[in-house]
């Protein structure tokens, strides 16, 4: 029990000098070369916990404790870079240098300290001015140890396209539910409230985005690579929801031929036939849709890119649905995409609110298996779809929570969209 006292006590005695030197820090200029030796001290002193005989409940308050250091210290550092940017940039201009110059250098010297590449120093004195001056919400929840950097990286990357005055909107409207959101629910989130807040800005960092479509490759252990694919989120939802289609209608249809035994009596002859079957059903849906997208690709099957034939187009599609509000019918749609080698027709949803669809609002939709996108870009799927279909959800007064749905779904052909297009709803 001792050596558990000692532990804890010298815990809170580092990180009290931290705390206090960062005080130095800001407010004066005599402590800055003890503060980064008390930092120091402080990561020494780390080295040496292990939490050797520690009661098993401390060890695991001792994990979490760490934990909110690494937030803190993340904290920490941001606030010195933007400071250190601010301090270099005046210099220079002092100097009768360009600010961009100041930038590069800064960026340069940021990735020197911390050991990583001048490209990522540019970003990480991007990331700490805008967790500085423009999301003190974040910064406070980073401070306190509540979020790791990553996940206010997150928050900072989904509103860069905001303006200061609308990132503290979003900083604000989040702040309640940072600590309790994951890394997808919140990057979800910022990307939400950033929509609502300018959808105009976020439908425009999107067509500037389509400029950065590309296929990379990048070594995987064991003999495995990442092919990824950087491409407009409803071409690729598209693609691997053709993929996902061909993927099922292979391992329910397939049959493969083996080759003729060499006993030809009934029951060699059955014995093949049910190894066959075995082999055809031995790949999970994951590992077809790889076999199927790379054979195409490669043109191992006939009639595809790598053969020289032309592949088979289907139609592109988007489709819309949505949930509706306090309780009010809302819409859904489906749409036909496109195939490999051939036309495959595939479902691609989205859920959206009535006057998002009809009639002009702001309101994001949903596109499963991505999240909310902004709504002019929502309208523009439905529009560009060859097919779409309108079915009826029906949520609770939160619209939070779904209550009821139309069985069927109803074909809204173009005509009609024009139609409704031009109505605007009372709700």
């Amino acid at each position: 029990m001792a050596s558990e006292a000692s532990e804890r006590a010298g815990s809170g005695l580092a990180l009290d000098a931290v705390v206090r030197t960062d005080d130095a820090v800001d407010g004066g200029h005599g402590g800055g070369a003890g503060s980064v030796g008390v930092v120091g001290e402080f990561v020494s002193w780390l080295a040496g916990v292990d939490g050797a005989g520690l009661a098993d409940d401390v060890r695991v308050d001792l994990i979490g404790v760490l934990e909110a250091v690494k937030g803190a210290a993340a904290a920490a550092q941001a606030r010195v870079t933007a400071r250190f940017a601010h301090s270099q940039r005046a210099v220079h201009v002092a100097r009768g240098g360009k600010v961009s110059e100041a930038a590069r250098s800064v960026g340069s010297q940021v990735a020197l300290a911390r050991r990583d590449s001048p490209s990522r120093g540019d970003q990480h004195v991007g990331f700490a001015r805008a967790l500085v001056q423009e999301m003190p919400a974040t910064l406070a929840a980073l401070t306190s140890g509540v979020i790791s950097e990553y996940r206010a990286a997150l928050v900072v990357r989904e509103t860069a396209c905001l303006t200061r005055e609308q990132r503290g909107l979003v900083d604000a409207r989040l702040a309640p539910d940072l600590a309790l959101l994951g890394n997808r629910s919140l990057a979800a989130a910022a990307r939400r409230v950033a929509a609502e807040v300018d959808a105009a800005a976020v439908v425009a960092r999107m067509d500037r985005a389509v400029a950065s479509r590309r296929v990379t490759v990048r070594p995987a252990p064991d003999g495995m690579a990442w092919l990824t694919f950087l491409a407009p989120l409803t071409d690729a939802v598209g693609a691997y929801a053709a993929l996902d289609r061909l993927a099922k209608t292979t391992h329910a249809t397939t049959t493969t031929s083996p080759a003729p035994p060499a006993d030809t009596s009934p029951d060699a002859v059955s014995t093949a036939d049910a190894v066959a079957e075995v082999v055809a059903d031995s790949r999970t849906r994951g590992q077809l849709m790889v076999d199927l997208g790379l054979d195409r690709i490669l043109g191992r099957t006939p009639g595809t890119l790598g053969t020289g034939g032309t592949p088979g187009t289907g139609g592109t599609s988007g489709t819309t649905g949505t949930g509706g509000m306090s309780g009010m019918s809302g819409m859904s749609g489906v749409t036909g995409g496109s195939g490999f080698g051939g036309r495959v027709d595939v479902e691609v949803c989205l859920v959206m609110t009535p006057d998002t669809l009809l009639a002009g609002g702001s309101d994001p939709a949903h596109l499963p298996g991505y999240g909310p996108i902004p709504a002019p870009v929502a309208r523009a799927v439905v529009a560009d779809a060859d097919r779409v279909w309108i079915r009826r959800l029906f949520t609770s007064p939160t619209g939070r929570d779904l209550v009821g749905l139309d069985s069927r779904r109803r074909f809204f052909d173009c005509g009609l969209r024009r139609v409704l297009g031009g109505i605007r709803w009372s709700v």
